[in-house]
């Protein structure tokens, strides 16, 4: 019961320095952040440190980190990502996270740990092939986008994260681990994770991330607003003025492609903007969902 407690406070802990990390940053923007808030696990905690030592290693640059991150023109031929994050001016990073300790690695094979996953040997996951395999489907996507474009495609990297091995842990085993795409909790130091993106392999061979390209990036996983979530209506009797309330309201909360695209842009709440269109071409509507957007992110950091 003792070790529960202190493992609740610990994630708890995680919790709370992402949090004021996002609040203290100014301009960076975690989409799907409820997925690490509302999670008390353990790998929800490791996924909070490894967002908070990214935003923080980079205090003066735009962040954009999508968790759970979905190509959505793969669908489910691209499993979904622990998060992606973009940062203004460096690039992209595909990030796999493992909460993991030394004692849940059962080998090293070329440098690479193989993680106990259900407790059995067959099904020990390498810790790079799935931000291996999603890295490439989104350069593959990046590259078409920016094509387009005529414009150069955001630096690409990918690794394995496992916030709670140190490289320490990992020598005493006697082992050595690829460190530009193996990643331990060395990297939560800032100095330390700014000393290693040199020797991190570039998978676009892009020159960064300029910011009036961030939207288009955002695009490629879609729609992922905390406003479009299913929600679950209380019956009502037709021809009652509840009912033509529920029936109302089914109507406008309907936005349209274009409409979403400029709503849940990551750059619109970011200096003024002008939205133009004709009378009755939903200017207010995506005005509104931006702002209630922004609120919402607000109130889950202020939790």
């Amino acid at each position: 019961e003792i070790q529960m407690s202190k493992k609740s406070e610990l994630i708890q802990k995680a919790r709370e320095r992402l949090a004021r990390a996002i609040r203290d940053h100014g301009t960076a923007t975690v989409v799907n952040l409820e997925y690490a808030l509302d999670d008390y696990s353990v790998h929800a905690a490791a996924v909070c440190d490894a967002l908070r030592a990214i935003i923080k290693a980079f205090p003066n640059r735009m962040v954009y980190a999508v968790l759970e991150a979905e190509i959505s023109a793969l669908g489910c031929r691209a499993r979904p990502e622990d998060f992606v994050a973009w940062i203004e001016d460096v690039g992209v990073f595909v990030i796999e996270v493992k909460s993991h300790s030394i004692r849940g690695i059962r080998s090293f094979q070329n440098g690479v740990p193989q993680v106990v996953y259900h407790g059995e040997v067959h099904a020990d996951k390498d810790l790079i092939e799935q931000p291996k395999d999603f890295a490439y489907k989104l350069s593959g996507q990046l590259s078409r986008l920016f094509d387009d474009q005529e414009s150069d495609a955001p630096a690409l990297y990918f690794a394995g994260w496992l916030p709670n091995v140190s490289l320490a842990d990992v020598t005493n085993e006697g082992h050595s681990v690829r460190q530009e795409v193996v990643w331990l909790s060395d990297m939560c130091d800032p100095d330390y994770f700014l000393a290693q993106l040199p020797a991190m392999k570039n998978l676009t061979r892009g020159t960064g991330a300029d910011r009036n390209h961030l939207d288009r990036f955002a695009g490629i996983f879609g729609c992922t607003s905390g406003l479009r979530k299913e929600r679950r209506e209380a019956p009502t009797i037709p021809g009652t003025l509840g009912y033509q309330i529920d029936q109302r309201e089914r109507q406008i909360s309907i936005l349209t492609r274009e409409q979403e695209r400029l709503a849940f842009n990551p750059l619109i709440v970011n200096g003024p903007k002008v939205v133009r269109g004709v009378v009755g071409s939903g200017k207010t509507i995506v005005l509104a969902n931006a702002v209630a957007e922004r609120y919402l992110r607000y109130m889950q950091l202020s939790e």
